[in-house]
């Protein structure tokens, strides 16, 4: 029997639609296995999960100690997402059921909607959507097309979109709750440029009121499921009942993990979300059993947004990048979490004239730039390697520095398994501290049939507020594109402010079977430092009529 900590009222409240929970329960009563995966940013890491070594999921799994904030010493802390699992475990013993938690933090969902399926297991269920905590930063057309191409699968698993609301307007009790929450309200309620011009956001809160109402839609629109804690818990917040402050709800106005109630809360809408179709599937005993679930797949019903596609005739390939001594295989730690090929990668540290390089001044950015005749590079076994004797330091191997601030002295593109600084996330990827710094490496996309293709070229990288530079990206074999600017420095207040998150910046190009790249750390920095992170690179191509 499970103990719930929130009220009925208010469990039942914050469900606005139950979705195929009928389905679910009628597959695990009927003893088939539960495959269930979350898709989401920070508050789906804080859920937790079981048995992925080397997440960060797995700091929340009960059995590891851990900081939260509204504890004096570390200890073990079990997420909302094992809580619920381990209900089910108990209820509908199986020990088949699997729980796979994918969210990425301070990422939203353009940075892996291309290459969706290369990061599942082959088979799913049930998919927990949580994108609320990137809520400023996430385009709602792309929600959509996050639904259309997961119910494409056949069979479509059953979609489950939990929603975290910011709590700016709930009083913080305390000096550090109003530092944090006004952190927050800082860096990650700014809307992005897209939501303010395109959707009429003005207030920081309009973000999450945008994503919510959107997924509300969606929810309706396709018969999925949607749980809300800001209508399950706003009435009792507001009210000011006891249980219910910021401190209890979530200290930081954004995660339920740093209040002393959250995680509680929303394990508890989980758990109610199943033990409602539980319930009614009692109440209807004595009826023909629901068939078991097994869902065709089924013409999809027209998009909300005429924009969005009902058939994808693209192709995506997506890359990650791993040590340089493991660089022809999959990054051997992240295995657990994410399955796409790592990168034949090579660095060097060319310093070659500023100006020849094309820097930019000013903030001008250069395009229509050709490839530098001073940097010949040849191709061999779809890897390049800087042949010029300008460069040097050739695949030079160095250890990833701990402080992110500091200017360690490799002049090279170094792998980093975690970020750098005390929170030391899991978030794998090539880092540059020093201008000049040179990376190289090969994509392969196309039909590989030697036909010209338009594609666009997508490489997610850190943007910041503090220690960030520029650099530039050339294609340099096998495509043809524009030379491109990508300056990882937020300057900008009103478009992210303090903000530290992974974006994706596109570009075009024009490749047959495969497409070298060149990404050169500038000399030219609007932060004083020449910080530059890239943790995955993706391509997407269409043949050229």
């Amino acid at each position: 029997m499970y103990a719930h900590t929130l009220d009925a009222p208010s469990r039942i409240g914050g469900i606005f639609s139950a979705g195929r929970a009928d389905q679910i329960v009628a597959r695990l009563n009927q003893r088939h296995p539960l495959r269930v995966v979350v898709l989401g940013a920070s508050v789906a890491i804080n859920g937790g999960c079981i048995s992925q070594l080397g997440s960060d999921c797995m700091r929340f799994d009960g059995t590891r100690r851990s900081n939260l904030m509204w504890r004096n010493e570390s200890a073990p802390h079990k997420g909302f997402l094992v809580r619920w699992f381990g209900w089910i475990n108990t209820t509908w013993p199986n020990a088949q059921h699997t729980l796979f938690n994918n969210a990425v933090p301070a990422t939203t969902i353009s940075a892996w909607i291309p290459c969706l399926f290369s990061f599942l297991p082959h088979q799913f269920d049930l998919v927990v959507l949580e994108l609320g905590s990137m809520a400023h930063w996430q385009d709602p057309n792309q929600i959509e097309q996050l639904v259309r191409r997961l119910i494409s699968v056949d069979p479509p698993p059953a979609l489950l979109f939990l929603t975290v609301p910011f709590w700016s307007d709930l009083t913080p009790r305390n000096r550090w709750q109003r530092e944090r929450c006004a952190l927050i309200n800082g860096t990650r309620t700014r809307r992005s440029q897209l939501q303010r011009v395109k959707y009429g956001v003005s207030h920081p809160r309009e973000s999450w009121a945008l994503i919510e109402r959107h997924i509300d839609r969606l929810c309706l629109h396709y018969g999925e499921a949607c749980i809300s804690m800001r209508r399950a818990l706003e009435p009792n917040a507001h009210s000011g009942r006891p249980g219910f402050s910021l401190t209890e709800i979530a200290a930081d106005c954004l995660h339920p993990n740093t209040g002393t109630l959250g995680t509680e809360y929303v394990a508890d809408m989980l758990v109610q979300w199943l033990q409602g179709a539980a319930q009614r599937a009692a109440d209807a005993a004595s009826a023909p059993p629901p068939p078991m679930f097994v869902r065709r797949r089924t013409p999809l019903p027209a998009s909300l947004d005429p924009t969005v596609s009902n058939t994808s005739v693209e192709r995506a390939a997506c890359y990650e990048f791993g040590k340089m001594k493991f660089k022809e295989n999959t990054l051997a730690k992240s295995r657990a979490v994410r399955s796409a090929p790592c990168l034949t990668w090579h660095t060097a540290y060319c310093p070659l004239d500023h100006i020849a390089k094309g820097e930019i001044r000013g903030g001008m950015r250069p395009m229509h730039r050709q490839p530098l005749a001073a940097l010949d590079m040849m191709y061999n076994q779809a890897t390049f390697v800087a042949s010029t004797p300008a460069c040097s330091h050739h695949d030079e191997s160095r250890m990833c520095p701990y402080v992110s601030g500091s200017d360690p002295e490799s002049p090279v593109w170094i792998f980093c398994y975690s970020s750098l600084g005390t929170s030391r996330s899991v978030k794998p990827g090539l880092v540059a501290f020093r201008p000049d710094a040179t990376l190289y490496f090969t994509v392969r996309a196309g039909f590989l049939s030697g036909t010209a293709e338009l594609a666009t070229i997508g490489l997610v990288h850190l943007v910041s507020y503090e220690h960030m530079g520029a650099a530039v990206v050339r294609c340099i074999a096998g495509c043809s594109c524009d030379d491109q600017v990508i300056d990882a420095h937020l300057r900008d207040p009103s478009n992210g402010g303090r903000a530290s998150i992974f974006q994706r910046f596109d570009f075009q190009a024009t490749i047959t079977t495969f497409c070298s790249l060149e990404v050169r750390v500038l000399n030219w920095t609007s932060s004083g430092e020449h910080k530059f992170k890239i943790v995955r690179v993706i391509a997407v191509t269409r043949k050229v009529k």
